[in-house]
């Protein structure tokens, strides 16, 4: 007998959001109870939100700075280098092509792509979605002083998964649920 297969989610977990925010499930919850953050009908968040600095509400005395500061603080960390600060912009531009690669690599896992394949069109899509940022990016600001280009910027240099600081079984879990 057939079961019916789940549909696929709309979006991510408040637990997934928070980690790849680097903030509280908390401090999530919060933000969704109160109307901060909005659920979609299967109870998921968009992770468009990450690094949009829908955490302003609840900072007060925090300004853009020091958002874009601790942005910068956990990318230059991860990759291992020091890298020039990234504008809010910049950030969400990045984190969306990061979600929107890790999102496709759960639908192609769903679909039972063979797994070299799926991450072979998964960071082929990456890069595109990579380029248009970056596109965008220049035309509506300069690079930091530092850089002669945005795509000298570690953040913009880092694969997708090492971003998001997971694995293809991680990918392979989230498509299971």
């Amino acid at each position: 007998m057939n079961t019916p297969k789940k549909p696929p989610l709309l979006g991510i977990s408040i637990r997934e959001f928070a980690r790849r925010d680097g903030c509280s499930e908390k401090l999530v919850r919060r933000h969704v109870e109160r109307g901060g953050l909005a659920r979609f009908t299967d109870g998921t968040i968009d992770p468009a939100g990450i690094g949009t600095g829908w955490r302003e509400s609840s900072r007060g005395s925090a300004n853009a700075a020091d958002r874009v500061r601790t942005s910068s603080k956990k990318m230059s960390a991860l990759a291992k280098v020091s890298a020039p600060e990234l504008s809010a912009t910049a950030e969400a531009l990045a984190s969306v092509t990061d979600g929107g690669a890790y999102e496709l690599a759960i639908l192609l896992s769903e679909a039972k792509m063979p797994a070299a394949d799926a991450q072979a069109l998964v960071n082929a899509w990456h890069l595109r979605g990579r380029a248009v940022a970056i596109e965008t990016l220049e035309e509506i600001e300069a690079p930091p002083e530092e850089l002669d280009d945005w795509r000298d910027h570690p953040r913009f240099k880092v694969n997708w998964m090492e971003g998001m600081r997971i694995a293809w079984d991680d990918v392979e879990m989230a498509a299971a649920v």
